[in-house]
Parts: structure tokens; sequence; C-alpha cells
């Protein structure tokens, strides 16, 4: 016959054991209460390291916009008192390098390190040099040295065979732009990494000839090597 108190005993255990489990509850939820309000920081959001700063797009377009930047400020006109080539006098016939400027000799020069040219911008037309003595003439033999001059100046203008003279002209220099203004007539040149492009703006000539038909001529004189 089973025993009456042990019975007793066993089926209250149960009911004794509930309000220690309810109280291990709370106690629970009482520490997980302030993680709900404030939850932990990430350190990965707060970092200072270096290259994670490059990898952010921000901070590489702008960097990217510095380098292209200064790029393109390599092909820039600006003013030299120093020659053309090193150890090489200015040019005193031809294509002269003497400025008004200050009184001293000088001119606009830009170099152009894609091409080896350095180009000197005067008021009698362009003259153009290698940038570094070690590379041949591009119009030469590879047999050929690499000291060359190169000269390029706009002499007349008309309609077919009704020429007239053109005026000098002060170069105007804008970044890696200049501009021979001569009256309605502008002679322009761009130095990028391309090499030096040459451009006219012309207005329409009125012809004396009876044939309207004839062309525009410029009238070119090259110096140097």
């Amino acid at each position: 016959m089973p025993c009456r108190q042990c019975n007793n005993v066993k089926s209250m255990k149960p009911t004794s054991q509930l309000p220690t489990i309810l109280r291990a509850c709370l106690g629970v939820l009482l520490l997980l209460t302030p993680l709900a309000f404030f939850p932990p920081t990430s350190h990965s959001s707060q970092t200072s390291d270096p290259q994670s700063q490059i990898s952010n797009p921000r901070s590489y377009d702008w960097w990217a916009a510095v380098q292209e930047d200064v790029r393109c400020r390599e092909y820039h006109v600006t003013w030299q008192e120093s020659p053309l080539s090193p150890g090489e006098p200015a040019p005193s016939a031809g294509l002269t390098a003497t400025s008004t400027r200050g009184g001293r000799a000088g001119g606009y020069q830009a170099p152009n390190r894609a091409q080896n040219l350095r180009i000197g911008f005067y008021p009698t037309g362009i003259r153009i040099v290698p940038r570094t003595a070690t590379q041949p003439s591009p119009w030469q033999g590879h047999d050929e040295g690499g000291d060359w001059t190169w000269g390029l100046a706009l002499t007349g203008l008309g309609r077919g065979e009704a020429q007239r003279p053109v005026a000098e002209a002060m170069p105007i220099p804008e970044a890696n732009r200049v501009e021979y203004r001569r009256g309605s007539i502008t002679e322009w040149y761009v130095n990028d990494q391309h090499g030096l492009e040459q451009r006219f703006q012309i207005p329409t000539l009125q012809s004396p000839i009876p044939n309207p038909q004839s062309p525009t001529v410029l009238e070119l004189a090259m110096t140097g090597d």
C-alpha cells in the first residue's frame, strides 16, 4: 500500500518550485532591459584606419579630382625669364623671345611631357624645342641627334591670290590655351597630352577678285631645323 505522506510530498514539489522559476525569469528580464534601450556600439564605424578612409567613395573622388587637376596644370602656359632651352640665349632673329614685360627678355612657355616638347609663344610666332635632349626629332631619322628647333608664324591671309600681311600680336595665355588676336582674326593653340593643336577663327573675307569661290589662304612661315 503506497504511503499517503510520500504522495503528498511528490505532488507538492512542482508547486514549491514555481516561485523560484518566476524569480529567475524576472531577473533575466531585468538584465536584458538595458540592452533594449542602449544597444552596443559598433567599433567599425569609429575606426580611424587611413585605408578605410581612402576606400570611402567621397574621399576617392576628391583625390582623383586633385590628381586630374595636377595632371592638367602640367600643360599650362606660364611666363619664363629663362630661355626655351637650357644654355640657349633668347633668339634675336626670326622668332624672337624679347618682350616689353618689365624691360627684360622672356616669353610664355609651356612644357609637354607626353610629347617631349617645350613650346615658346612669342609675338612673332611659336617656337618648339625638345623638352629633353635625349629624344631624336620626330621629323628626322632615329640616327639623328636630339637637338633641334622648329618655328611657325602666321604671315599673311587673304582670298585666292590676294594676300595681305598680318600684324604681330602679343600672345594671351589662359591655362593651357594661347590666343593671338589680330583684329577680327583669332589664332589659338591648345597644349595637352596629344600635342599642340592650332586653329584659326576667321570671319568671312571679301574677295577683291571676280571669283567669289576663291579659297581662303593662310600664309605660314616655318623656321628652324
